[in-house]
């Protein structure tokens, strides 16, 4: 069994988050550093790469298990601090700030907020598929690829100095995006490649 291979619960439950979440960091960043777009159509591949290759997958059921567990488990909760909160919030940080330094994003805006605001509406995704499973049943009509397209605008409307550049950055990113499926051969339906893929393992 897999317990033949690690010592204790705990770090099977370590190995698992570095697998399914923190292996796709370095790709991510590798991503962002090469996109030629906009720091705003960047965030918004950012949102839709955490759907694709987290949110949407079995991993995402680890925001709820921190959520529920994570106080009686004090040494997984500083893991889970430390290896993936602690580094995504700093990539995401690093974006905003460099959203300000080339003039695209206010400089009197708090970025911790936006950050927060950001982050907010992926773990509002997390606790809508774990917690209302089902969520249609629910009442709750969401298409998670088009909710955080508009979410991630609403936060480019506070964010962005042109008031036209939250509606070009979501076309950018979405163009993008269609030309890496073309480039690739991919359809529609094909997760494209590019930024938005997960890391090999």
């Amino acid at each position: 069994t897999l317990f033949l291979y690690f010592p204790s619960k705990a770090e099977l439950f370590k190995a698992m988050v570095r697998q399914s979440v923190t292996s796709h960091y370095a790709h991510w960043r590798e991503g962002l550093a090469e996109f030629p777009g906009s720091v705003a159509a960047a965030l918004h591949l950012v949102a839709q790469g955490w759907w694709l290759h987290v949110g949407s997958t079995k991993a995402c059921g680890i925001t709820k298990l921190m959520v529920a567990e994570g106080f009686n488990f004090p040494e997984v909760a500083q893991f889970y601090q430390d290896e993936v909160i602690v580094p995504g919030n700093q990539m995401l940080m690093g974006l905003l700030k460099s959203g300000v330094e080339k003039g695209e994003f206010r400089a009197d805006v708090p970025l911790l907020d936006a950050m927060h605001s950001f982050l907010s509406a992926l773990f509002f995704l997390s606790c809508t598929k774990h917690v209302l499973p089902g969520s249609s049943a629910a009442g709750l009509q969401i298409d998670p690829s088009g909710f955080l397209f508009s979410h991630v605008s609403t936060v480019l409307h506070h964010l962005c100095i042109d008031p036209r550049a939250p509606a070009k950055a979501k076309a950018e990113g979405q163009d993008y995006v269609n030309q890496l499926r073309s480039k690739n051969g991919l359809c529609d339906e094909t997760r494209p490649t590019g930024l938005l893929v997960p890391a090999t393992h």
